[in-house]
């Protein structure tokens, strides 16, 4: 019955532990501006706080939903951005370019 019990705690424990941290949490990067552009180096992200800048090679995949884009750097790590808060460029172009300098499309 331990096991049970163990089983069906643990994984809830884990994660309200975890939620209740990060909001907690001071997270300036995640509140501000943001800013991605894409170029022929890779693909350069910016906020408040820091710059970074990866390689095509870098980026695993690339997809779009209706409201999001998403530029991921493996299966768990990635760029999530909501269309509806692009305030500067055309994100039909940003796709486009993103696509040239990877020599891919679109998921």
């Amino acid at each position: 019955m331990a096991a049970v019990v163990w089983v069906w705690y643990w994984p809830r424990y884990v994660i309200a532990h975890a939620r209740s941290h990060m909001t907690r949490r001071e997270l300036p990067c995640l509140r501000g501006r943001h800013a991605m552009e894409a170029a022929q180096q890779g693909l350069s992200a910016e906020c408040d706080i820091t710059h970074s800048t990866e390689r095509w090679a870098g980026i695993s995949a690339v997809a779009e939903s209706a409201t999001h884009i998403f530029v991921m750097l493996n299966d768990v790590q990635g760029y999530v951005v909501p269309k509806g808060r692009v305030t500067d460029g055309d994100v039909g172009a940003f796709l486009t370019e993103m696509n040239q300098y990877r020599g891919r499309r679109t998921v």
